[in-house]
């Protein structure tokens, strides 16, 4: 089986049309970071939107409790069934501020492979919609032929970073629970933007 009918075997089995469109127009347009902030630009609201709308495609796979796709391929004589789901890895959850006692603005950014397409695509969840419109968002993704998924994940949330700060963000705090990104690599990111 060629690799472009693989692929397009695991898009149908893992979206739906809408989905798939979704995913390819997001794909398509200039990363959040590259947009003008304010909120009566226009396009970054749309943009926004679907920047939204594509987090939580990706991220809410994870809480179907679907079961897992399954693929035959038959490869010579052998015949392979191979199954698989989104999985999110998490790079790591920061907290932006603690405002009064126990109320935190905490951030968790994920990483996850979107077979079919052959990228990573790196996402950030909120608890609360307040600052950004949305409480998921998908910032950006890469190649997977690059495996570098630590580098470039936090290549992705760098230009996300600078891109806050240039619209006036202050620094986060503190880091709240390290992923696949150790502490001390979040904090140098961190102090590298802000000059901390």
């Amino acid at each position: 089986m060629k690799r472009d009918e693989l692929n397009k075997r695991l898009l149908k089995a893992l979206f739906d049309s809408n989905e798939q469109l979704l995913l390819s127009k997001w794909m398509k347009q200039a990363p959040l970071y590259q947009l003008d902030h304010s909120n009566d630009d226009r396009d970054y609201q749309k943009q926004l939107k679907t920047a939204y709308h594509v987090a939580q495609i990706v991220l809410s796979m994870t809480l179907k409790t679907l079961p897992n796709w399954g693929l035959k391929q038959r490869i010579g004589s052998d015949q392979r069934i191979q199954s698989s789901k989104l999985e999110p890895t998490k790079l790591f959850e920061i907290n932006w501020a603690t405002s009064a006692p126990g109320l935190e603005w905490p951030e968790s950014y994920y990483v996850t492979y979107l077979p079919g397409y052959d990228i990573y695509l790196v996402t950030l969840s909120n608890d609360s919609s307040d600052t950004l419109g949305y409480t998921d968002l998908a910032i950006g993704f890469f190649k997977s032929a690059n495996h570098e998924i630590n580098s470039n994940s936090a290549a992705l949330i760098k230009q996300w970073w600078l891109s806050l700060k240039k619209s006036g963000q202050d620094h986060w705090s503190e880091v709240i629970a390290s992923g696949i990104i150790m502490k001390n690599d979040v904090i140098s990111l961190r102090d590298d933007i802000w000059k901390l």
